[in-house]
């Protein structure tokens, strides 16, 4: 029964990861809303691993069986998800990135000589030049545009574009994480249902 209870309480404790690893995930992606949303679900996680932590350690049936019940839901609820982010959500991500890249950038490119460095680096980095919304007269191309200089020839792809299609390659890994966090979640319910099955005879 110990054995039982300390794999619980490891498990049980390992699950408040996949809400941290989201609100970075969501950070990166660079939605604020899905940063804070990811916070307050890992609140919430908190709230579930000090459920089953308590019911185990207090030898209680009742709210053991709550905390099977709630981790239940949330594995279908995880699964569904995973499988909306594999069909279509990749769409809708990429969309809202680079509106939001677009936004961004578009202003600090049109007052360029005051956000240079800025600009410049983006540029570099992302073999892009101007944004969807913008784009620079071909006289004053800034070199960061171009391979080779003095600029003449820009790089083709919008900075949001360049922007978003980088940012879209964590997607994969956030439905790994989700499918991942499956596993742990299942052995949580299946370790606190023996347990408790323990208890009540």
């Amino acid at each position: 029964m110990v054995s039982l209870e300390i794999a619980f309480q490891v498990i049980n404790g390992a699950d408040v990861g996949l809400p941290v690893l989201l609100a970075i995930i969501f950070g990166v992606l660079g939605s604020a809303v899905g940063a804070v949303w990811a916070v307050i679900f890992a609140i919430c996680f908190a709230g579930l691993v000090a459920l089953g932590a308590i019911s185990v350690s207090k030898k209680l049936p009742k709210l053991q069986l709550a905390y099977a019940i709630i981790q239940i839901i949330l594995v279908a609820v995880l699964f569904l998800f995973a499988m909306i982010c594999l069909m279509g959500m990749a769409k809708t991500a990429y969309d809202m990135i680079k509106d939001n890249s677009e936004k961004q950038w578009t202003p600090k490119m049109k007052a360029y000589l005051k956000n240079k460095d800025e600009v410049d680096k983006l540029q570099q980095q992302l073999k892009c030049c101007g944004t969807t919304a913008y784009k620079y007269e071909d006289s004053k191309y800034p070199n960061s545009c171009c391979e080779i200089r003095p600029c003449t020839v820009a790089f083709p792809k919008a900075c949001n574009t360049a922007e978003a299609e980088k940012k879209i390659e964590v997607l994969p890994a956030m439905v790994t994480l989700l499918l991942v966090q499956l596993p742990v979640k299942i052995a949580s319910i299946t370790l606190i249902m023996l347990i408790r099955k323990r208890l009540m005879t």
